[in-house]
C-alpha cells in the first residue's frame, strides 16, 4: 500500500495501542514514538497525526520493513508482493499462489485513509518523511514473486 496511507492509518485510525502492537510485531522506533506521542499529548492543540508528522520521522520504519523482505535473498520459501491498490486485478494470481480458488464472495475494500485529502502542509510533511520510499514503490510492478534458489523443475509457475 502507499506508505503515506499506511502512516496515516496507523496514527489516525488505530491510535497508540495499535501502534504499539505494530511495533511489537514488526519493529519500529518505539522510544522515539513514545516520546513524541507524550509530547504531542501535552500540546493538545495539535492532533496526534499532525504532531507526529511534524517530527519528521518514520516512526514505523516502513521502508526498512519493506526492504528487509524485498532484498532478503536467503529465504527458503516463496514470497509474493502485491500492491494493495492492484489487488482486485491480481486476485487470481494471489489465489493461485495460495493454492486457493476465488469465489464470488471476494470484495475489495478501498482504504478509508487517503493522504490526497490532507491539507497541503501535511502532504508536504509526508513527502519529506516518506517521499523517496513512495517513489521507489511506484517503480515496482503490481505483483512480484520471489522464489528461493532451487531446480527449475521444482518451481511452481503462476498463470498470467
Amino acid at each position: 500500500a502507499d506508505p503515506f496511507n499506511v502512516f496515516m492509518c496507523l496514527v489516525q485510525r488505530h491510535g497508540l495501542r495499535f501502534m504499539l502492537q505494530h511495533c511489537e510485531n514488526v519493529g519500529c522506533r518505539l522510544r522515539e514514538l513514545l516520546a513524541a506521542w507524550g509530547a504531542c499529548k501535552l500540546n493538545s492543540h495539535y492532533a496526534p497525526f499532525d504532531c507526529l508528522l511534524s517530527r519528521g520521522i518514520d516512526f514505523f520504519d516502513l521502508e526498512h520493513h519493506f526492504m528487509s523482505w524485498w532484498t532478503h535473498a536467503e529465504r527458503e520459501y516463496e514470497v509474493m508482493f502485491v500492491r494493495y491498490e492492484a489487488l482486485p486485478s491480481s486476485i487470481h494470481l494471489v489465489a493461485s499462489f495460495l493454492n486457493r480458488s476465488v469465489d464470488d464472495t471476494f470484495q475489495f475494500r478501498c482504504r478509508s485513509s487517503d493522504w490526497r485529502a490532507l491539507p497541503p502542509d501535511l502532504i508536504q510533511l509526508l513527502h519529506t518523511i516518506l517521499g523517496p520510499f513512495q517513489a521507489f514503490l511506484q517503480t515496482l510492478p503490481d505483483v512480484s514473486l520471489f522464489t528461493p534458489p532451487r531446480t527449475c523443475s521444482a518451481q511452481r509457475p503462476l498463470p498470467l
